[in-house]
């Protein structure tokens, strides 16, 4: 088994050091293999920067190529070790996000959803419809459930996030894709807020799968394609006081 927070973003504004423990403790824990998925938007560079070495990691951290470009660890004197697989967020035309798991895709946002699922999965990547506050609801509500009834269960799967309430029951949208077979993965989604890199690993996905450590990216692959490899969340997702707490801020930092 490995555990992966399966959305993951790196702003500027994060104090890294404490990006990186939080990401220890929540991810480590139960002493699994543990993988950080990025989700980086089209102005976020951090697994280049980190692959290529320009990324000033604290001190105690140093990092170490993998089998595969996709991927590398970030590797504390102590021992504890954490993957990091390239990945991508975009925004579509009908401002949907779709997390591109698993590759670092150049794809521009404003494209219709249906082309952006397409690229993804054509160029190798893991399409992932992640649930957003209001995202999923009125217009674009319709778009996605026409999505998960006219899809093979294969073609995308579902992304559950932090940011929705402990106190909001699962959504209509979220229940019909699973009754279908799509497959549900978790992650933190932290916002580009100062201090809010404290959510990272908060909450997570456990893949009941074989994990490889000389192929990261391919392990995850593996887990998110099949359908015989079970995934259950871990951690918890925020309080209605948490979230509610965390989107003004993100909403304050928007407005400058």
């Amino acid at each position: 088994m490995f555990s992966a927070d399966t959305h993951v973003h790196v702003y500027p504004c994060y104090d890294l050091d404490r990006f990186l423990r939080n990401a220890r403790t929540g991810l480590l824990a139960a002493g699994h293999p543990a993988l950080l998925c990025l989700t980086e938007r089209h102005d976020c560079r951090f697994f280049q920067d980190l692959a290529g070495g320009t990324v000033n990691l604290p001190g105690g951290y140093r990092v170490e190529a993998s089998g595969e470009a996709e991927a590398v660890s970030i590797v504390h004197d102590d021992g504890d070790r954490l993957f990091v697989v390239a990945g991508r967020q975009i925004v579509t035309a009908e401002k949907i996000e779709v997390l591109a798991l698993t590759r670092d895709l150049e794809l521009k946002d404003g494209k219709p959803v249906r082309t952006v699922l397409d690229d993804i999965l054509h160029q190798g990547g893991i399409p992932v419809l992640s649930w957003a506050p209001g995202k999923w609801m009125f217009k674009r509500g319709r778009i996605i459930d026409k999505l998960i009834e006219t899809c093979s269960h294969d073609y995308f799967l579902l992304g559950d996030t932090s940011l929705r309430p402990t106190v909001w029951p699962t959504p209509r949208l979220m229940k019909l894709g699973r009754k279908l077979g799509f497959r549900t993965v978790y992650g933190s989604d932290p916002l580009p807020v100062p201090g809010d890199e404290e959510q990272v690993a908060s909450y997570r996905t456990l893949f009941h799968a074989d994990f490889r450590p000389e192929l990261p990216a391919s392990s995850l692959r593996y887990a998110l394609t099949h359908a015989s490899v079970q995934t259950e969340p871990l951690g918890s997702r925020g309080t209605a006081a948490t979230v509610w707490k965390r989107l003004r801020a993100n909403e304050a930092v928007r407005r400058g």
